[in-house]
Protein backbone atom coordinates (compact mmCIF):
# COMPACT_ATOMS: atom_id res chain seq x y z
CA UNK A 1 0.00 0.00 0.00
CA UNK A 2 0.97 3.46 -0.65
CA UNK A 3 0.94 6.44 1.40
CA UNK A 4 -1.47 8.23 -1.02
CA UNK A 5 -3.77 5.41 -0.58
CA UNK A 6 -4.23 6.16 3.04
CA UNK A 7 -5.75 9.57 2.50
CA UNK A 8 -9.36 8.75 1.92
CA UNK A 9 -11.65 9.61 4.82
CA UNK A 10 -12.82 6.21 5.27
CA UNK A 11 -9.25 4.90 5.95
CA UNK A 12 -8.47 3.56 9.15
CA UNK A 13 -6.49 5.52 11.91
CA UNK A 14 -3.43 3.24 11.90
CA UNK A 15 -2.92 3.43 8.10
CA UNK A 16 -2.97 7.41 8.25
CA UNK A 17 0.38 7.00 10.93
CA UNK A 18 1.86 4.02 10.17
CA UNK A 19 0.19 2.52 6.30
CA UNK A 20 3.09 0.23 6.03
CA UNK A 21 1.70 -2.07 8.83
CA UNK A 22 -1.57 -3.38 6.83
CA UNK A 23 -3.39 -6.08 8.25
CA UNK A 24 -7.00 -7.37 8.37
CA UNK A 25 -8.24 -4.65 11.31
CA UNK A 26 -7.99 -2.07 8.24
CA UNK A 27 -10.37 -4.31 5.85
CA UNK A 28 -12.70 -4.32 8.83
CA UNK A 29 -12.32 -0.24 9.28
CA UNK A 30 -12.88 0.19 5.70
CA UNK A 31 -15.58 -1.97 5.48
CA UNK A 32 -17.59 -0.44 8.08
CA UNK A 33 -16.79 3.10 6.92
CA UNK A 34 -17.30 3.00 3.30
CA UNK A 35 -19.98 5.13 2.12
CA UNK A 36 -23.57 3.43 1.50
CA UNK A 37 -23.20 1.59 4.81
CA UNK A 38 -25.17 3.83 7.01
CA UNK A 39 -26.96 7.53 6.94
CA UNK A 40 -23.80 9.25 8.23
CA UNK A 41 -21.25 9.67 6.89
CA UNK A 42 -16.99 10.18 8.33
CA UNK A 43 -15.93 12.90 6.61
CA UNK A 44 -12.33 14.23 6.44
CA UNK A 45 -11.63 17.03 9.26
CA UNK A 46 -9.26 19.73 9.70
CA UNK A 47 -6.81 17.22 11.91
CA UNK A 48 -5.32 16.26 8.78
CA UNK A 49 -3.36 19.05 8.93
CA UNK A 50 -1.31 17.82 11.69
CA UNK A 51 -0.16 14.26 9.72
CA UNK A 52 2.61 16.16 8.54
CA UNK A 53 3.97 17.07 11.81
CA UNK A 54 4.39 14.65 14.50
CA UNK A 55 1.13 12.51 14.20
CA UNK A 56 1.83 10.01 17.25
CA UNK A 57 3.28 13.15 19.56
CA UNK A 58 -0.35 14.91 18.68
CA UNK A 59 -2.80 12.44 18.94
CA UNK A 60 -1.24 11.34 22.64
CA UNK A 61 -1.64 14.95 23.29
CA UNK A 62 -5.18 14.53 23.30
CA UNK A 63 -7.53 14.65 26.22
CA UNK A 64 -9.18 11.05 26.86
CA UNK A 65 -12.38 10.40 25.48
CA UNK A 66 -14.42 7.98 26.47
CA UNK A 67 -16.92 9.01 23.10
CA UNK A 68 -20.45 9.79 23.09
CA UNK A 69 -21.52 5.74 21.90
CA UNK A 70 -22.78 4.77 18.40
CA UNK A 71 -26.29 4.03 19.93
CA UNK A 72 -26.77 7.82 20.83
CA UNK A 73 -25.82 9.18 17.48
CA UNK A 74 -27.80 6.00 15.29
CA UNK A 75 -31.11 5.98 17.21
CA UNK A 76 -32.49 4.58 14.67
CA UNK A 77 -31.08 1.73 13.75
CA UNK A 78 -31.38 -1.73 14.84
CA UNK A 79 -28.99 -2.52 18.00
CA UNK A 80 -27.73 -5.05 16.52
CA UNK A 81 -26.08 -2.90 13.92
CA UNK A 82 -24.72 -0.75 16.57
CA UNK A 83 -23.04 -3.69 18.65
CA UNK A 84 -21.45 -4.70 15.58
CA UNK A 85 -20.55 -1.18 14.25
CA UNK A 86 -19.14 -0.27 17.71
CA UNK A 87 -16.43 -3.50 17.98
CA UNK A 88 -15.74 -2.73 14.12
CA UNK A 89 -15.09 0.95 14.75
CA UNK A 90 -12.26 0.48 17.41
CA UNK A 91 -9.59 2.37 17.13
CA UNK A 92 -6.82 -0.06 18.33
CA UNK A 93 -6.62 -2.36 15.50
CA UNK A 94 -5.62 -5.38 17.87
CA UNK A 95 -8.89 -4.69 19.56
CA UNK A 96 -11.19 -4.63 16.94
CA UNK A 97 -13.39 -7.05 15.51
CA UNK A 98 -11.95 -9.46 12.97
CA UNK A 99 -13.64 -11.17 10.06
CA UNK A 100 -14.08 -14.14 11.70
CA UNK A 101 -15.71 -12.80 14.52
CA UNK A 102 -17.54 -10.57 12.68
CA UNK A 103 -19.40 -13.41 10.66
CA UNK A 104 -20.67 -14.68 14.43
CA UNK A 105 -22.15 -12.04 15.63
CA UNK A 106 -25.99 -11.87 15.21
CA UNK A 107 -26.47 -9.28 12.89
CA UNK A 108 -24.03 -11.10 10.39
CA UNK A 109 -24.78 -14.82 11.41
CA UNK A 110 -27.37 -15.66 8.99
CA UNK A 111 -24.81 -15.14 6.53
CA UNK A 112 -22.39 -17.12 8.80
CA UNK A 113 -21.47 -20.86 7.46
CA UNK A 114 -18.12 -22.19 8.54
CA UNK A 115 -17.77 -25.10 6.26
CA UNK A 116 -17.80 -22.70 3.23
CA UNK A 117 -15.46 -19.96 4.98
CA UNK A 118 -11.69 -21.24 5.19
CA UNK A 119 -8.87 -19.54 7.11
CA UNK A 120 -5.05 -19.40 6.42
CA UNK A 121 -3.88 -20.83 8.90
CA UNK A 122 -0.15 -18.93 7.71
CA UNK A 123 0.40 -15.96 6.53
CA UNK A 124 1.31 -16.55 2.82
CA UNK A 125 5.35 -16.19 1.88
CA UNK A 126 5.81 -13.84 -0.89
CA UNK A 127 9.71 -13.51 -0.80
CA UNK A 128 9.18 -15.94 -4.82
CA UNK A 129 7.77 -12.55 -6.34
CA UNK A 130 10.75 -10.44 -4.75
CA UNK A 131 12.57 -9.61 -8.20
CA UNK A 132 15.85 -7.90 -9.39
CA UNK A 133 15.46 -4.80 -10.69
CA UNK A 134 17.62 -4.58 -13.58
CA UNK A 135 16.02 -4.11 -16.77
CA UNK A 136 17.86 -7.25 -18.04
CA UNK A 137 16.12 -9.31 -15.24
CA UNK A 138 12.73 -7.31 -15.84
CA UNK A 139 12.63 -8.11 -19.73
CA UNK A 140 13.58 -11.72 -19.24
CA UNK A 141 10.78 -12.16 -16.89
CA UNK A 142 8.24 -10.35 -19.31
CA UNK A 143 9.44 -12.95 -21.51
CA UNK A 144 9.06 -16.04 -19.64
CA UNK A 145 6.10 -14.64 -18.34
CA UNK A 146 4.29 -13.88 -22.18
CA UNK A 147 5.21 -17.27 -23.67
CA UNK A 148 3.45 -19.48 -21.54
Amino acid sequence: MTGYITKSHYRAPETMLTWQQYSQAVDIWKTICTKNVSSWQMTPSAWYAYLDCRPLKFIQSLPHNEGSGLETKLKKRHQKVCSIRGKMLVYNPQARLNAALALEHPYLSPYHDPSDEPMALEQINWSWEVHSDSVDSWQLEMFVHLKR
